[in-house]
């Protein structure tokens, strides 16, 4: 379920079209008057000061709940504080939908606030069940929250979110090519390979769709992202020296293996560079 308006988000973006080409002089006074008159119902968007002021309330006024609430309801039961922690969380998020709907937020600052501090609820109930079933891995816990992570972004569209999830794919996939030394030693081509399928599809697949208008924020960042992770797994002193702290190797960081593809691929970087 989206929880933002999206005929709210095509007016505020029409609307800004409008105005840079009314800047440019493609656009007469008039036809942008009549089009501001037929989008005129958008989102809240306050300035960047107003944004924090609500960022900072929003963090606010969720902590002092939870906190009254966790000492009203709570003994001293771990899994008493994980569980109210997630009801919590979930009525939130019920009162997050509504003020979005009656207030017309999007990425107003307080709804941003909001949706982190929701996520941060579910942590205690995900670290109890790790702790209970003595799971020794990191990437489970992290594989636990992801569907969370997934929910929220599709729902939102946030890009911190989004982000976010990226990263903790990453630390999976990482995670799991460290326990052996073959997987050590595939590790910046798996890198290169999710993050480059990760910018093909977010950029140059989903995103040229018009269904994808709703994440389009999210998706940039994210395309981003996966092309810096890229650039940086394929880059011979990044992996070198990566090479050296993860396996505790002392400096100088020595040779790398497959070093000439790495070096070719510095080389084609730079190459490219110079065209463009």
């Amino acid at each position: 379920m989206k929880a933002y308006n999206e005929t709210l988000l095509r007016n505020e973006y029409a609307l800004n079209v409008a105005k840079r080409l009314r800047l440019e002089g493609h656009l007469s006074e008039n036809t942008y008057v009549e089009i501001q008159k037929h989008h005129a119902v958008v989102p809240y968007n306050p300035n960047i000061f107003i944004k924090i002021l609500l960022f900072g309330f929003g963090c606010i006024g969720f902590g002092f709940g939870s906190s009254l609430t966790a000492m009203t309801l709570l003994g001293q039961s771990i899994w008493g504080f994980s569980i109210v922690s997630m009801l919590y969380g979930i009525a939130a998020l019920f009162g997050l939908f509504f003020f979005i709907k009656e207030r017309k937020f999007h990425f107003s600052g307080i709804d941003n606030a909001l949706i982190y501090c929701i996520l941060g609820s579910f942590l205690p109930i995900v670290f109890q069940i790790y702790e209970t079933a003595k799971l020794q891995e990191m990437w489970i816990g992290a594989l636990l929250f992801l569907p969370i992570l997934l929910a929220t972004c599709y729902s939102f569209g946030e890009p911190v979110v989004a982000l976010g999830t990226f990263f903790n794919v990453l630390f999976i996939v990482v995670s799991l090519l460290m326990k052996n030394p073959l997987g050590k030693a595939l590790l910046p081509f798996a890198l290169m390979l999710l993050s480059g399928l990760t910018y093909y599809w977010t950029l140059r697949k989903f995103s040229q769709k018009t269904t994808s208008f709703y994440w389009q924020t999210a998706l940039y960042w994210v395309s981003t992202a996966a092309l810096m992770v890229f650039y940086a797994a394929g880059n011979y002193l990044v992996v070198r020296e990566a090479n050296a702290a993860l396996n505790g190797l002392p400096a100088p960081a020595p040779e790398i293996a497959f070093a000439q593809i790495f070096w070719g691929f510095v080389g084609a970087t730079v190459r490219c560079s110079l065209w463009d």
